[in-house]
């Protein structure tokens, strides 16, 4: 398979498997933000033109708010829901193809770069809150980082690409500042020099949002060992079983000590690289992916804390009943895959094809276990986008407000769509 050809191929069998591991009600149900906050500020409710550099909980979130205003001036107002959905699928699908095409600088193997690509619509835990909503593109942005800043563009059209694509990343995630310094590698390089000075002005704009403040946290910091024991629960434990609930119990029947069993490959997959890579781009990748992997599962689960998830106190009652998944762990477990398969590519590159063998055997096997473990999303509840506008239509037509509030999920909270009746006029219309 040629180059060229293969990146398109990758993008339009990622986007298909992102719509086929959403279940059929989620595909038509607004999420959360995409309604109360993106749709809200597409709709004209926002601080500043289209809100594309407004602050929501104290960061930016560029690439969500952009789709969002592109998605309300162009598709019919009864077909938005479904267009939200099939739009961050597709997205999710050029980053499955972009981490194939950008680690080709450094990853030799094709088969360890398809991998990769897999990696992001692949993974476990995937459907429960992260597939096809705009809320949660940020994530696969944070999956994308560490591919870009390892980039060594050829000319000068692609280093302004990767400046752009900086930027976009920077301007949605802040946390993709935890693979900032993997810029100082190759600093002579002048092509690399755009992609730099992109994501240096992405994390001015996103400073500035912290500065203005708004953000919300848990409730205190919590003890370090409620952060381990979550992280070996919740990250490599759930590579392993496909979902939050199968992974604590499992630790439920097993103890603690299974969790710590299941992070043993990936630590030996980067000594691996390490050992057999010194001094290389794969070795720097490989002990980067590990740390960050721990670092961004602590730092989302610190900040985000809740008294329903302090694990240290969990008793094996609770954890049989099933802890469900926490949205930071999807990104950290997918770091964690792509240590092993960057060992993956450095024992194919040193022709040890039986180990190579039962290393991509493993990866497929937990990649089939993650596409067909049963997770229950909450947007699959509803409600759906075609129950709320029958519901809007008919008290916009008994004079209602100007404005009529559109139950969307999750249930649980509060969340809704504020829209216009002049908008659902137009969509009678059409």
């Amino acid at each position: 398979m040629q180059e060229a050809a293969a990146v398109p191929i990758i993008f339009a069998v990622a986007t298909a498997i992102a719509w086929l591991r959403l279940p059929g009600t989620a595909r038509g149900t607004f999420w959360a933000e995409d309604a109360q906050v993106f749709s809200a500020r597409a709709l004209g409710q926002s601080p500043t033109p289209w809100g594309v550099l407004s602050s929501y909980d104290g960061y930016v979130h560029a690439l969500p708010q952009t789709v969002a205003n592109v998605i309300w001036a162009t598709v019919p107002v009864a077909h938005t829901a479904v267009a939200f959905t099939a739009t961050a699928c597709a997205i999710a699908g050029v980053v499955a193809a972009l981490v194939f095409a950008l680690s080709g600088s450094w990853v030799r193997s094709r088969a360890a770069r398809i991998l990769l690509a897999t990696v992001t619509v692949c993974t476990p835990g995937l459907p429960y809150e992260t597939l096809g909503n705009l809320a949660n593109l940020h994530w696969y942005l944070l999956w994308l980082a560490p591919f870009l800043f390892l980039f060594r563009p050829r000319a000068w059209w692609t280093a302004a690409l990767a400046a752009a694509g900086g930027l976009l990343i920077l301007t949605t995630e802040i946390q993709a500042i935890v693979f900032a310094p993997l810029l100082l590698l190759h600093l002579r390089d002048r092509k690399r020099w755009p992609l730099i000075a992109g994501v240096t002005v992405g994390i001015a704009v996103q400073g500035l949002a912290v500065l203005g403040g708004g953000r919300t946290t848990g409730t205190g910091l919590p003890l370090m060992w409620s952060v381990v024991q979550g992280y070996l629960l919740q990250v490599p434990l759930l590579a392993a079983t496909g979902s939050g609930e199968a992974a604590s119990t499992a630790v439920g029947w097993n103890g603690w000590p299974l969790a710590w069993a299941a992070l043993l490959p990936f630590v030996a997959s980067a000594a691996a690289v390490v050992y057999l890579c010194r001094r290389s781009i794969a070795a720097v990748a490989a002990i980067y992916l590990l740390g960050a992997s721990v670092v961004i599962w602590s730092a989302g689960y610190a900040l985000n804390r809740s008294s329903a998830f302090d694990f240290s106190a969990a008793d094996t009652g609770v954890l049989l009943g099933g802890v469900p998944l926490l949205r930071y762990s999807v990104v950290p477990v997918m770091l964690l895959l792509g240590v092993v398969i960057v060992m993956f590519d450095a024992l194919v590159d040193r022709h040890e094809g039986t180990a190579a063998a039962l290393t991509a055997a493993t990866l497929l096997a937990v990649f089939v276990a993650g596409f067909t473990t049963h997770v229950v999303s909450p947007r699959s509840l509803g409600p759906t986008w075609q129950e709320g506008i029958q519901t809007a239509e008919g008290e916009c037509a008994q004079g209602g407000q100007g404005v009529v509030s559109i139950r969307t999920a999750p249930l649980y909270g509060e969340w809704h769509l504020p829209l216009p009746c002049d908008r659902i006029d137009v969509a009678v219309s059409r």
